[in-house]
């Protein structure tokens, strides 16, 4: 069953012309491609994949087309701050989540789930205006 925030954003969506369904589209890209760390170290939790892997996970998933250059900058990131373990197999490199990168994997899960908690009572607020 469909909680009321959802059929609310439901209603919102439909009622935008094509300008705000543009916007709105960019601003969800944006959002991805600004927590591809996040989002980077939480998919490695469950699985090890290559740079090629994540792109089609990214595409298939949210789809969102991530440029090499911007996918494997945030990956190589991530192991220099050894968050994520690297290693080549075969002819690809494969990264998997180190402890520390779990860690912060799982501060980022109770963050995500705070920030929610915060934009749900904003979104509360401005519908009672």
């Amino acid at each position: 069953m469909k909680s009321t925030n959802d059929n609310y954003l439901n209603y919102l969506v439909a009622a935008l012309d094509d300008y705000g369904k543009e916007f709105l589209e960019n601003f969800r890209e944006r959002i991805i491609k600004d927590s591809l760390d996040i989002l980077l170290l939480a998919r490695l939790k469950d699985v090890t994949m290559s740079g090629y892997d994540a792109i089609a996970y990214f595409r298939n998933k949210f789809h969102v087309f991530l440029s090499c250059g911007t996918l494997y900058s945030s990956l190589y990131a991530l192991e220099r701050r050894g968050l994520v373990q690297g290693k080549w197999e075969s002819r690809k490199r494969v990264y998997s989540l180190s402890e520390n990168g779990r860690r912060v994997e799982e501060i980022a899960l109770f963050l995500s789930e705070k920030i929610q908690e915060l934009l749900l009572e904003l979104s509360n607020i401005i519908r009672t205006r």
